[in-house]
């Protein structure tokens, strides 16, 4: 049986007195990619920035434990959880264009990554930049562009960058697809995998498509309204989901040659 490398157990966060995120648990294991399922307000980034010490200031913690390597670090304090970051479990965020600082060059932004934890010499700084170029499939150039002179799928190779620069435990993955057309979230997705195999990582990837779990995922995690209602290995999921809601969000993939006029609603209630 695997290792496990993260446990949450019984995580509850508040904003003021409304529950956002229910009582939940979960592990993820050494080397394996486990997807957080959900639609949009579901709490699966405010899972994943508990996890990380990255919650807002009128989000608290009520209950709970975060376990990293069979340490609670929901009790360390900001200098020991800066550590963790980026070494310990880094985080590639949704909206790069947003994370990435747009007057300093690509290559100014992945040495300040790569010296965040440790310092380098010039010449290792530069190595590792173009090590870490290499690794994400980008040319060597890039480090001389400005974030607004990459696409969108560049871009998120570049946060892909960044958080490696540190090699990091645990990867959290939040939406990188979104807004990308298909064959680039393909290019993304195979990148993942390929990263994630030669580096036996182990990865958190968020998501509210189905259709990217069976392209990634070992297990998942679905969630509603801040709480798991369903969990387990992805192909028993996919093929014999037990909550409606999995069943609702698996009938959303669309099919090629599909004769339904529109996908189905999901029903809030459930």
């Amino acid at each position: 049986m695997a290792e496990n490398i993260l446990k949450i157990n019984d995580l509850t966060v508040s904003f003021g007195s409304k529950r956002v995120i229910d009582n939940i648990s979960f592990s993820l294991e050494k080397g394996r990619v486990a997807a957080l399922v959900g639609e949009s307000g579901s709490g699966k980034t405010l899972t994943s920035l508990s996890i990380l010490g990255l919650l807002p200031e009128e989000a608290s913690i009520e209950n709970g434990e975060i376990i990293f390597k069979e340490r609670n670090i929901l009790g360390l304090n900001k200098e020991e959880i800066r550590k963790v970051r980026g070494k310990g479990i880094a985080m590639v965020f949704q909206e790069p264009f947003t994370f990435l600082n747009p007057v300093m060059r690509i290559g100014t932004q992945l040495s300040e990554a790569v010296t965040s934890h440790e310092s380098h010499s010039n010449s290792a700084i530069k190595d590792k930049v173009a090590e870490l170029l290499n690794m994400v499939k980008l040319p060597q150039e890039t480090a001389f562009s400005y974030p607004h002179e990459l696409s969108g799928g560049m871009r998120q190779r570049i946060m892909m960058a960044m958080a490696l620069a540190s090699n990091p435990e645990i990867l959290i993955l939040d939406e990188p697809t979104t807004a990308l057309d298909v064959s680039i979230q393909k290019h993304i997705l195979d990148l993942v995998k390929e990263i994630q195999q030669k580096k036996n990582i182990s990865i958190l990837f968020i998501t509210h498509d189905f259709s990217i779990v069976n392209m990634i995922a070992d297990s998942v995690w679905v969630m509603k309204n801040g709480c798991i209602v369903e969990s387990g290995e992805k192909d028993r999921v996919l093929k014999y989901p037990q909550h409606i809601y999995t069943k609702e969000l698996i009938s959303c993939i669309p099919i090629l040659g599909d004769t339904r006029e529109r996908l189905p609603e999901l029903n809030s209630e459930q």
